[in-house]
Parts: C-alpha cells; structure tokens; sequence
C-alpha cells in the first residue's frame, strides 16, 4: 500500500473518530473508557457492524476507483469477518484468488455482507439461491 494511501486512511480515520465518535470525551481517560463500548457495540449491535462494513468499502479502496483490490478486500475481510465467518473464510478468499482474479466491485463487496448473514443464519446454505447471491462471482456448478 502506497503511503500517500495510508496517510489517507490515517488522516480521514482519525477525524471521523475525533469527531464522531469521542467528539464528548474531554479526557485521555473517559476516551479509553468509551474505547472498549465501541468494540462491544461493534460484534453486539449488528446496525453498527453493518455500517461500518458498508463504510470501509469507501474508506479502503483508492482515490477515484470504484473498486477494490482483491489483495486490499482480503486482509479487510479477515479484519472485519474474522468472527463472523470464520470456518468459511479462508476457503472463500482462496477461492478469489485462485479462480475469481480480479478487483472487488461495490456490489461484491455487499453481497458479501448479505451472503455472511445468510451463512450465519443457514451454515449448510440450504437456502442459498444460485440465480441470486454471487451469481458473478461463483460460477455455475462450484460448491460453497
């Protein structure tokens, strides 16, 4: 990752946070005290979760692109998944890079989310819809 994109990253993640997050902390203390509440929130409060997974698609991929290396999505995915999905994972990302090849669009990245959801909810996928969900992704015939 270039620096100018880490700068980037460092820069707009840090005032978000200043701003959004512990704008009422006055003190070093209260702000390590409201720290672990986010984390709690984060893996307790799917609404929060799911808008932060949605928000680091943006906040990820580089100026004036709109879509996202695969090697950037996978080590975001393993950050943000890794709880979550964990059993499956690894086989999806290997299976990116090894069949799949390319940049992840906004709308993959998504019906990543959806797809995660669904596999929490039905962990043998019975009700998972071949016409629907990574139908460009997965091509026809391919296990999950």
């Amino acid at each position: 990752m270039a620096i100018t994109k880490v700068c980037h990253i460092l820069l707009f993640t840090c005032r978000q946070l200043v701003n959004n997050v512990l704008d009422s902390c006055k003190t070093l203390d209260q702000m390590r005290t409201r720290v672990p509440a986010l984390r709690s929130s984060l893996s307790a409060d799917e609404d929060v979760f799911k808008r932060v997974y949605m928000y680091t698609f943006a906040l990820a991929r580089s100026q004036g692109q709109k879509s996202l290396p695969l090697e950037a999505a996978a080590e975001y995915w393993k950050l943000l998944l890794n709880k979550r999905f964990e059993a499956q994972l690894p086989i999806w990302i290997e299976f990116l890079e090894k069949e799949y090849r390319k940049a992840i669009s906004k709308d993959t990245w998504n019906c990543m989310y959806d797809f995660v959801q669904l596999a929490r909810k039905d962990p043998e996928l019975k009700t998972y819809d071949v016409d629907g969900l990574f139908c460009s992704v997965i091509p026809r015939g391919e296990e999950c």
